[in-house]
């Protein structure tokens, strides 16, 4: 209704030629909603007298040629039948059936006006956002309900053509009657790297652009601060940010955007996007702020420090007793643990095919499954993935060269 594209399209369609149209534009009849509503007269009245004086005057023409009037008739009853729809949709939202979506002429027009205000992006290829996903947008600005978007639904136009599959399905309508509705599948976006998570990103800044939800700049700034912060250097006793970790804390940040745009998402009349100042808000949230924080690596300080330095991957502290057959001791007088010795009672016992230490000296168990090749977890809680025999954090025991 409100789309000049559309409206443009459909001057064209109808048979109305260049000159009429700009006429029609110029006394600012320029969308099927102020068209609809231009004469007080109901279309197919017996009477359109007044409807036909007011098109002379917007043309300058009398009479009107009777293939433009007739145009000029069919377009302002499409007009009024789309107001009459477009209204009675809006307060009988029982019936969910049938889903608005974006009309092909808007959809192009909104491409092409955001290609030439971008400088230096390609919307083209796996940048360019999907028919799903600007739907999904326009359906949240509508309802003046913000809902997280996940990048798992931001796929590209390109992926959507190649995958979108329909599934029929059974639903009750508003009367209570039973009606069949195709209902489109659409693909997943793949998030499986942090550059794939960086485009599907993108892509969702792209498409709350073209609605005017948020500008692209103020979206692709907090994007790229997400990233930053996987890059940024951390203490040596706290683990690197993760992605996991940050779709988790931008989750949480969208929740917090829906609280603070309770009042509805249209630009105020200062040139605010009520989103941009509620994303402003969300970052300085304390829940915020602690998801976006490093995580303890679980090691001491000095243990930390240790296993950071790369000319001393043998860090000192881990237990080297040479326990014989009556049981060697330690450093500073620890009892060995090895066979014969006396040390901790309740250590585990080393499976078949190690040999070696069960233990740190601090006290540290050692996973005896990273040393026999078969496990491979980055945060394992059986123990440290050092190897048993000489206690470098390079190797496991299978590729030792001390333990022949």
């Amino acid at each position: 209704m409100e789309s000049q594209a559309v409206f443009r399209a459909r001057c064209i369609a109808v048979g109305l030629d260049v000159a009429v149209i700009a006429k029609l534009d110029t006394e600012g009849l320029n969308t099927m909603a102020k068209l609809a509503f231009v004469s007080g007269v109901q279309p197919g009245a017996p009477d359109d007298k007044e409807f036909v004086d007011i098109m002379k005057k917007v043309l300058n023409v009398d009479p009107i040629p009777v293939g433009v009037l007739s145009g000029l008739r069919r377009l302002w009853f499409e007009s009024n039948a789309m107001a009459i729809n477009e209204v009675k949709a809006r307060y009988e939202k029982a019936d969910e059936v049938a889903s608005k979506k974006m009309p092909l002429p808007e959809r192009e027009h909104r491409r092409a006006v955001q290609q030439a205000s971008l400088n230096g992006v390609c919307i083209e290829g796996n940048l360019e956002p999907a028919h799903s996903l600007i739907d999904l947008m326009m359906t949240m600005k509508e309802e003046d309900l913000v809902r997280y978007v996940c990048p798992t639904v931001c796929i590209s136009r390109e992926a959507e053509v190649k995958g979108l599959k329909k599934e029929t399905i059974i639903k009750t309508d508003g009367q209570g009657q039973l009606r069949t509705v195709s209902k489109d599948l659409s693909p997943v976006a793949d998030i499986s790297s942090e550059y794939r998570l960086r485009l599907a990103l993108q892509r969702r800044s792209l498409a709350l652009d073209q609605l005017g939800l948020m500008s692209y700049h103020e979206s692709e700034k907090y994007h790229t601060y997400l990233f930053d912060l996987l890059l940024r250097p951390i203490p040596a006793t706290h683990r690197a940010i993760t992605v996991p970790q940050l779709l988790e804390a931008d989750k949480h940040i969208w929740s917090r955007i829906s609280e603070y745009c309770r009042t509805g998402l249209a630009v105020t009349a200062a040139g605010n996007y009520p989103m941009e100042m509620a994303l402003s808000r969300a970052l300085m949230d304390p829940i915020t702020v602690s998801l976006l924080q490093p995580l303890p690596s679980g090691l001491s300080s000095y243990q930390a420090v240790k296993n950071s330095e790369s000319d001393n991957r043998q860090a000192p502290f881990y237990s080297n007793s040479k326990g014989g057959k009556k049981g060697g001791k330690g450093n500073k007088g620890q009892k060995g643990s090895y066979k014969g010795g006396k040390g901790n009672q309740n250590a585990p016992s080393l499976p078949k095919g190690l040999s070696g230490h069960t233990t740190t000296r601090a006290g540290k168990r050692i996973c005896f499954g990273f040393n026999l090749g078969q496990c491979t977890a980055k945060d394992c809680y059986k123990g440290l993935h050092v190897c048993c025999k000489c206690m470098s954090n390079e190797h496991s025991f299978q590729n030792c060269p001390s333990k022949n």
